[in-house]
């Protein structure tokens, strides 16, 4: 696992993905995305990678982790970049669980384990705790 942190690591998104992919989609809510879309697709295009935002529903649930799961297999996408807090990073590793290839975490608040834990705690569409989904492998990259 590569762990990155410091002021402006964003802007090594594109460098830390292309050794690992070819294309790229982000999942973030519509927050996450307003503050960190744009500076995330222009590194990543920076480096050659493509890429596709795709806002998160809010819930780490099968429905939205199903949905998102779609997309990125709509665009073979090689890498899972999962921005924002713990339901939003457990959703992307449980998309990449589900669609393959690598994951990148990048956390918006400190305050979890999902950042680096190969686990996601999947809730129901109403936000009530379902399980534990327990992964072999960690995030292949931290950045924070």
């Amino acid at each position: 696992m590569e762990y990155v942190q410091g002021r402006d690591a964003l802007s090594q998104l594109g460098d830390q993905v292309a050794p690992i992919a070819e294309t790229a989609l982000v999942i973030g809510d519509s927050d996450v995305l307003g503050i960190i879309g744009d500076r995330a697709e222009a590194s990543l295009e920076e480096s050659d990678v493509d890429v596709t935002l795709e806002e998160f529903g809010g819930e780490a649930s099968e429905t939205e982790i199903d949905r998102i799961t779609e997309v990125a297999r709509e665009i073979d996408a090689d890498v899972i970049v999962g921005a924002g807090g713990g339901k939003g990073l457990d959703t992307a590793k449980a998309v990449r669980e589900n669609a393959g290839g690598a994951m990148v975490s990048m956390p918006t608040i400190a305050s979890t384990d999902a950042p680096t834990s190969s686990l996601s705690v999947i809730y129901s569409e109403d936000g009530e705790f379902e399980r534990y989904r327990f992964y072999e492998s960690h995030p292949d990259v931290v950045l924070v």
